[in-house]
């Protein structure tokens, strides 16, 4: 996956979750934030693990 598609993973991720924020209805908060979610979960799939620190 490019870094173009990860940054609109993740900017998608952060538009559904100010959608649910701005959200009256339960239904629709829902609804985004599952959106948000799955965009999470893409980002969790497709970006390269970040490398753990070393004890020292």
């Amino acid at each position: 996956m490019s870094d173009h598609d990860l940054e609109y993973f993740r900017q998608r991720e952060q538009d559904e979750r100010a959608c649910a924020e701005r959200a009256l209805d339960q239904t629709a908060r829902r609804a985004h934030l599952d959106l948000a979610e799955r965009y999470a979960a893409r980002l969790r799939q497709k970006s390269p693990a970040a490398p753990m620190p070393r004890p020292a």
